[in-house]
């Protein structure tokens, strides 16, 4: 009788083993993940795209069998990579302690990129209290970056000091890591970069006034900027700052107003070129307010649609023209996180496509919509 039972039991733990193992060969994801390692080149867009949609379907049923792919015994570093990568996809928290745990000790530059960046995808404490370890640790300029970029996606407070060294970069060359930056950050880190607009350091106070002017455009940066701009002795930030404040102020009289100021007293010929050239622009500005503001319409749906394409796409696609139709004043919350998102495309390009949800932002305000 025990000879039979024993021989039942190893039957079925066979039966089982054998039916994970199916489970995980028959798996779309865990096949394609076997192709791209198989293929001996670097992936496509498209069979990472494929791989993504796949897991995000349904994550917390491949996460057990990403888990048991990377604990494999004699798994190369490049090949765990792979895995590596595709357990960030799944965005679940159960899979933070296994890549800390599987890569911390590891020199190899890709797994290391993909660890860090997918606990940057899964989020929370751990993850972000693991990357700060590591940027303490760091030495090297763009690997600094690179983990400052991936705090800032996760809002990390406690990196913002840290952030001082991308603000004291050449503003003409490398003002782009800025812009990422505290651009995802996005509202956390007004208070810090209003705190160095009046810096000692030149580019500090550029790309502080920059950042917050032309990319945050935080209402609450109008007076700073404008106290800011009576005592800047650089004329050259003194313009900016001017731009900068006819992007933030919600009243287009005041817009004016300031410029005419600027006009009496103002010597530097850069920054009375830029005031005279907006008020000059002031009836075209009026115009362009009043035709947004007729182009509006109530179209809840409408909004929601387009708003959800352009975040879902991180920007590349949908109708921006009727997210600007379709929102209002009340939406900006909601807008200023779109920018955020926009930025984790980490391509060029996402700079137009978040200049043009400021637009709206901007032109919401002024028409009081």
């Amino acid at each position: 009788m025990k000879c039979l039972v024993k021989s039942i039991l190893t039957a079925v733990l066979l039966l089982l083993f054998s039916v994970g193992v199916s489970a995980a060969k028959e798996n779309p994801v865990i096949r394609d993940l076997e192709l791209i390692i198989s293929q001996g080149k670097p992936a496509t867009f498209a069979q990472f795209d494929a791989i993504k949609n796949n897991i995000e379907k349904n994550p917390r049923e491949i996460l057990p069998l990403l888990l048991e792919k990377a604990n494999a015994p004699d798994l190369t570093d490049e090949n765990m990579a792979v895995y590596i990568w595709a357990l960030g996809m799944t965005r679940e928290q159960e899979a933070v302690d296994a890549i800390i745990r599987l890569t911390q000790d590891k020199k190899n530059e890709m797994l290391q990129k993909n660890a860090c960046r997918s606990l940057a995808m899964i989020g929370g404490d751990k993850s972000a209290e693991y990357l700060f370890r590591r940027l303490q640790q760091t030495s090297e300029t763009m690997a600094r970056y690179y983990l400052l970029d991936l705090l800032a996606q996760l809002k990390y407070q406690p990196a913002l000091p840290a952030a001082i060294e991308i603000l004291q970069q050449d503003p003409k060359s490398l003002y782009w890591q800025s812009v990422f930056i505290f651009g995802k950050y996005g509202d956390a880190a007004v208070p810090f970069l209003l705190g160095k607009i009046n810096d000692s350091n030149q580019n500090v106070r550029a790309n502080a006034v920059m950042v917050l002017g032309q990319w945050l455009i935080p209402e609450e940066a109008l007076g700073p900027l404008k106290k800011q701009f009576q005592v800047e002795s650089d004329p050259n930030i003194r313009a900016l700052i001017l731009s900068s404040l006819e992007r933030i102020n919600s009243n287009a009289d005041d817009i004016r107003i300031f410029s005419e100021e600027v006009l009496k007293t103002e010597k530097d010929e850069k920054v009375t070129q830029f005031a005279f050239e907006t008020i000059s622009n002031f009836e075209e500005m009026k115009n362009h307010i009043t035709a947004f503001k007729a182009n509006k319409k109530d179209d809840r749906p409408g909004f929601e649609s387009a708003y959800k394409e352009i975040y879902d796409s991180l920007g590349k696609t949908g109708d921006y023209q009727l997210l600007a139709a379709a929102s209002t004043r009340a939406d900006e919350a909601r807008l200023q996180k779109l920018k955020e998102v926009i930025l984790q495309k980490n391509e060029n390009e996402c700079f137009h496509d978040y200049q043009k949800v400021n637009d709206v932002i901007m032109l919401n305000r002024l028409s009081g919509s």
